[in-house]
């Protein structure tokens, strides 16, 4: 999965994949599905994926968040003095 570069991307798909997984449980739960079926299984697996992804992107959000808060500026390599051994 391509992580998204901006804050705003990241949240916005951490928040359709939260409705999918919410959509996904309604359906298990409404007890409509067989829980024997290929379908419930299928949709085991996909919930278990979104859940995945979803860790990921939560992760990747942070991480976002805190490069914003420490803004990265690098060092100048004339400013850096090297300890030379003797």
């Amino acid at each position: 999965m391509q992580l998204p570069d901006s804050l705003d991307e990241t949240k916005r798909l951490i928040k359709a994949n939260r409705e999918e997984f919410r959509i996904i449980e309604a359906k298990l739960i409404s007890g409509k599905i067989h829980p024997r079926s290929p379908k419930w299984r299928r949709l085991e697996q996909r919930k278990a994926k979104l859940f995945d992804h979803l860790q990921g992107l939560a992760t990747h959000e942070m991480e976002l968040v805190r490069l914003k808060r420490i803004p990265f500026s690098p060092l100048d390599p004339r400013q850096v003095q090297v300890p030379i051994a003797r």
